[in-house]
């Protein structure tokens, strides 16, 4: 091994070398950005959770909100989880065409009736024949979203656009980093669901909220958090009420909080149930 030397080689051109530096605190400060306040940053978010822990239910009453669908009576969401205004959603949904997504924003989240018309809320239809990692699919999806250009795009589940192998870093961060790279030039965002292991039960003693579900609990490659810019990971509050769900939001800019999410449509039905 040669020995170490401080000396600059003579092949480094200074000038294509050179780099600037910025003193930290004379930096202008960066606030996160956000394309729904508090709850959906710029960039890649993941929705995670166990089957049935509605994970496709939170997210179709976040982008209900971010299109400006009329307020939802039961959705349980907080005020704060609203845009400044109204912006276009383009939904990719592989377990629900765009009708059923219609009746469950209805019935479970309390959507007004005679209201579901909105031109920022768009349903793909047939959303599986659009996959990810075909060869035409890239091009194909950068012409939507230059066409259409959303502000939130949603692939709901994940594992149904790709059929790549979860496991591998290398071929999750080629799938991802193009649709992270896109929301972040265009202050956009991606949200993506996805399933958490099957093995996992709560109260691990590494984890840092040993009764939650958390990133590292994510279905496959430690390398789709690694991608992501947030992460909303949901844990059922208990199996005799699936109305409550626990929400961990961590998200990299912007720290991490835990809250209840609850749907008074399903704790209610759940107590006549048992009654």
């Amino acid at each position: 091994m040669p020995p170490l030397t401080t000396e600059t080689p003579d092949m480094l051109d200074p000038i294509e070398y050179e780099l600037e530096f910025v003193e930290l605190l004379e930096a202008p400060r960066t606030p996160p950005q956000w394309v729904l306040p508090e709850v959906i940053p710029v960039g890649l978010t993941i929705v995670g959770g166990p089957p049935k822990s509605l994970k496709s239910t939170l997210v179709l009453a976040l982008c209900a909100r971010l299109a400006g669908l009329p307020p939802m009576r039961t959705c349980g969401l907080p005020e704060a989880w609203r845009p400044p205004v109204p912006r276009l959603v383009l939904y990719f949904s592989a377990e629900a065409v765009a009708g059923e997504m219609a009746h469950a924003w209805v019935k479970i989240l309390g959507g007004a009736e005679g209201a579901l018309r909105s031109p920022l809320f768009l349903v793909a239809h047939e959303a599986m024949a659009f996959r990810l990692d075909d060869p035409n699919g890239p091009a194909r999806f950068a012409r939507w979203i230059e066409a259409l250009k959303p502000a939130c795009v949603v692939l709901d589940p994940l594992r149904d656009f790709h059929s790549t192998k979860e496991a591998d870093d290398g071929d999750i961060n080629r799938l991802l980093r193009p649709l992270q790279r896109w929301a972040r030039q265009n202050a956009a965002a991606v949200v993506i669901v996805h399933h958490t292991r099957k093995q996992f039960a709560p109260g691990k003693p590494t984890s840092q909220h040993p009764t939650l579900l958390d990133p590292e609990d994510l279905r496959g490659t430690s390398a789709l958090w690694a991608v992501a810019d947030g992460a909303i990971i949901l844990t059922p509050a208990s199996r005799q009420d699936d109305g409550k769900i626990r929400l961990l939001q961590r998200y990299k800019r912007a720290g991490m909080s835990v809250r209840m999410w609850e749907l008074p449509q399903l704790t209610q039905r759940r107590t006549k149930v048992k009654e």
